[in-house]
């Protein structure tokens, strides 16, 4: 069954591969305005559920592989995907607040990782009641590789090359060609990188 697309608002573009839209599977839901889906040729996704506010975007480039990905943007949200990054089961996008999130090509997402650019609820300084933990953009750099059940946490960023081991949280920038693991995240060894295949 190809994508289903359900669009509440106005002026939503989708710019999607025909093959692709045939070929793959979920539900793409505009509740808003103003909105833009790009999904690039040989791409794929399956069960994927993406739905955008207003003034979102979505993007992946040519030849990615979105297997049960998860996006909510609800407003000024914008997601981009670089070539052939894969994502192998549910990963979950979220910008409950405007913000970005960059993920590049070549890139390596295992089941049940998640990034969000927000606390989704404000913390409040008591003597100034001014909010202290405002959004912030999530960077993933080309050829990263997040284990299973990583959760990659408002301005944080991840360089080049690295890896980030089962079950870490990351809060803050992780070097290009790095291992990190933990909670929080912390790197353990550096000048290392990570390849698909078992050499």
């Amino acid at each position: 069954m190809p994508l289903l697309i359900l669009d509440h608002g106005t002026n939503n573009r989708v710019e999607v591969d025909p093959f692709v839209m045939e070929q793959s599977s979920g539900t793409i839901v505009f509740t808003g305005s103003n909105n833009t889906i790009a999904i690039g040729a040989q791409s794929s996704l399956v069960n994927a559920s993406i739905s955008l506010g207003n003034n979102c975007s979505f993007s992946a480039a040519f030849g990615c592989r979105l297997a049960a990905i998860e996006v909510m943007a609800t407003s000024n949200g914008h997601v981009v995907i670089g070539t052939e990054s894969n994502f192998t089961w549910h990963t979950r996008l979220f910008l409950h607040e405007a913000g970005r999130i960059q993920i590049g090509s070549g890139c390596l997402l295992a089941s049940d990782t998640m990034m969000t650019v927000s606390d989704m609820h404000s913390l409040i300084d008591c003597k100034t009641g001014m909010r202290i933990n405002p959004a912030a953009d999530i960077i993933v750099e080309d050829k990263v590789w997040l284990a299973y059940s990583v959760i990659i946490l408002k301005g944080s960023t991840i360089g080049y090359g690295s890896a980030v081991g089962i079950g870490s949280i990351v809060s803050r920038a992780i070097p290009p060609y790095s291992l990190a693991v933990g909670r929080p995240a912390a790197v353990i060894r550096s000048e290392v990188t990570w390849d698909a295949g078992l050499l």
